[in-house]
């Protein structure tokens, strides 16, 4: 980095009379360019992410049923649910993929709690 880009700039204004100084670095003053380049325009055609799934009541009692029982299902197993639920199987995956995490996380942190006891 050069030098004089290193170096602050001081700004001075006035607001409700009061005159006030504030420091801005040359990242904060450099123009910003994009460092990547679209392929190709905007479109509709292109594909849009997907909304967020929110699953039933009943969904989720069900999936947390399964998960109780089994922490890892068979692709079989997935399949079965996922028409069973409605939704499809990477939906439960996923479901189950965030689940085991969140598992993992509360096991760990009450494993924390009682080791600081």
């Amino acid at each position: 980095m050069h030098a004089e880009q290193q170096q602050k700039q001081k700004h001075e204004h006035k607001s409700n009379g009061i005159k006030q100084s504030q420091t801005a670095f040359f990242w904060q003053t450099t123009p910003k360019v994009s460092s990547t380049v679209p392929s190709e325009p905007y479109n509709s055609a292109q594909k849009k992410k997907k909304a967020r799934t929110t699953f039933s009541g009943r969904q989720v009692y069900e999936l947390e049923k399964q998960f109780e029982a089994k922490k890892y299902l068979s692709s079989a197993e997935r399949s079965e649910l996922a028409k069973k639920l409605g939704v499809t199987e990477t939906q439960v995956k996923i479901w189950l993929q965030n689940r085991r995490t969140k598992h993992k996380k509360t096991v760990s942190e009450s494993q924390s709690n009682v080791s600081s006891n």
